[in-house]
């Protein structure tokens, strides 16, 4: 099974987004944009897992957000992957509003975890971004506004998200939740 670790948008950052995605009026011949009910901080992309894994998976995701408090975030700028005229991901960047770096270190705590657990390392360094369209092919991205989407949120839990590949676009599954300590102030809504 093809598996990730996430943080999911609340219901009212995804339409924002949408909104926002919508504005850019993308060239839909060129881009696919992602589903509104899709958006979804990747944090850790595990790729395919065998079924016998999960038992350590749910053990890293739970050990990850053990007193963590909820993360406060908030959309940031809007770019491209790469950079230039060969882009093939349009995303929004997300920002951790933590005192601490929290979303940082939840990362490192999954890249740790799951290294421990024999998954080869991520070669990427961490940028939190939100995943808005796709380029059928490599292509110039659009003109990009100034001003990126504005919007806030308070992460309040993990997720361990199951991913289905088909024709239209992925289909996302959870496999399990892991919520973060309520108590410890994470501030936001």
């Amino acid at each position: 099974m093809r598996l990730f670790f996430a943080i999911d948008l609340p219901a009212e950052v995804k339409a924002h987004v949408a909104a926002a995605c919508d504005a850019l009026a993308l060239d839909r011949a060129r881009w696919r944009l992602v589903r509104a009910d899709a958006l979804h901080l990747t944090l850790r992309f595990l790729g395919e897992v065998d079924a016998s894994l999960l038992p350590a998976l749910r053990a890293i995701g739970s050990g990850a957000v053990a007193r963590l408090p909820g993360i406060p975030c908030s959309l940031g700028t809007l770019g491209t992957f790469p950079r230039g005229a060969r882009a093939r991901i349009l995303w929004v960047g997300l920002e951790d509003r933590s005192a601490g770096g929290d979303l940082a270190r939840l990362a490192r705590a999954l890249e740790d975890g799951v290294r421990g657990a024999g998954f080869a390392p991520e070669e990427r360094a961490f940028a939190p971004h939100v995943t808005i369209a796709r380029a059928r092919t490599p292509t110039r991205p659009p003109a990009l506004p100034p001003a990126a989407p504005q919007a806030s949120f308070v992460a309040r839990e993990l997720a361990l998200v199951r991913s289905h590949l088909g024709p239209a676009g992925s289909r996302y599954e959870l496999v399990e939740a892991f919520p973060m300590c309520q108590d410890a102030g994470g501030g936001g809504p």
